[in-house]
């Protein structure tokens, strides 16, 4: 049985470590660009390594590899994930959906851009 001397020593190393976890959790944005981009170049060489194995699906989950890099980022390494303010800074607190018919417009006149030269040289 721990002595009350041995607890409080125990419990203030404890919350000391958990200082230091938390001053290497609070990254610079620079630093979490950095780590980004580490994390989404070793998730796609680890991908190019195991490329053969994994056969024709490569590509299909290559397309996940910024999801799983942003994932990672925002619940394992910045905890910024764990707070809506974290997720809020991407833009994924709201549809944006006023934004939706401009784009559409834009969509919609290039692809009639690119799509009426060969319409019209079939006549």
């Amino acid at each position: 049985m721990q002595s009350g001397k041995q607890t409080l020593e125990h419990a203030t190393s404890f919350l000391r470590g958990r200082a230091i976890l938390r001053k290497l959790v609070a990254v610079t944005d620079f630093g979490k660009g950095q780590t980004y981009y580490t994390i989404t170049l070793a998730l796609c060489l680890a991908l190019t390594a195991l490329a053969p194995q994994i056969g024709r699906r490569t590509p299909d989950i290559a397309m996940f590899i910024p999801l799983a890099a942003v994932s990672l980022m925002l619940l394992v390494f910045t905890r910024d994930g764990y707070s809506k303010d974290g997720w809020r800074a991407l833009g994924l607190h709201r549809s944006g959906m006023d934004q939706w018919v401009l784009v559409d417009l834009i969509f919609s006149i290039a692809i009639v851009a690119i799509v009426a030269p060969d319409i019209c040289s079939m006549r």
